[in-house]
């Protein structure tokens, strides 16, 4: 199977670097420096500066899209409507009006859509999970969650810090930080409570 990444900054590079039983055979950028950058760690991989490259190589068949919230719905659409399977990083969008009628549009294309919420299968909640699974602890009535930014060495940098003041910025109209930090803990929190529960809305 043939993958192209569509946005190549720090998310979008850790995706890349962790795929296996698949080519990486395109990379796309605003940057193209750094676009080259992450095509290096494939074989014979393509890099550029517009992402409808690689949605128009009839090769191609799934697209990570890994880029600001502000146009990846955008990108997820057309990249359906080229044929492409598609693995897009949470937030998917800045609303859920954004992503009206995608899971209909890749039914019809016959295409599989999921948004990357890696930490749905971190040890540590699926150990959570476990516990929850087997009443030990009762009936679940309430939650409290923290969410962070930063490396693993530096998981505790609380998101209104000097450090995050770019971000935040930023997130005000693409959704950056916020957005991606409340959508990661409620839909992770949501997909343990609704597996728990039996549900497949998820």
């Amino acid at each position: 199977m043939n993958i192209a990444l569509i946005g190549c900054g720090t998310v979008g590079a850790k995706r890349a670097q962790h795929l296996a039983g698949v080519r990486l055979a395109h990379c796309v950028d605003l940057d193209p420096q750094r676009a080259a950058q992450v095509a290096a760690v494939g074989r014979e991989c393509a890099c550029g500066s517009d992402w409808r490259e690689p949605l128009a190589r009839a090769d191609i068949d799934a697209v990570i899209v890994a880029t600001p919230p502000d146009v990846q719905a955008h990108i997820v659409r057309d990249a359906i409507t080229a044929g492409k399977h598609v693995l897009v990083e949470k937030p998917a969008a800045r609303n859920a009006q954004e992503l009206a009628g995608l899971p209909q549009l890749a039914a019809q294309y016959g295409v599989c859509v999921r948004v990357g919420f890696n930490h749905r299968y971190h040890p540590a909640l699926t150990k959570a999970r476990e516990i929850f699974e087997s009443g030990v602890m009762g009936e679940l009535i309430a939650t409290t969650t923290r969410p962070w930014s930063g490396s693993r060495n530096d998981t505790a940098t609380p998101l209104h810090t000097p450090k995050r003041a770019a971000s935040l910025r930023k997130s005000r109209h693409n959704g950056s930080s916020l957005n991606s930090a409340a959508s990661q803990t409620n839909g992770t929190l949501r997909f343990q409570v609704c597996v728990t529960r039996g549900s497949t809305s998820m």
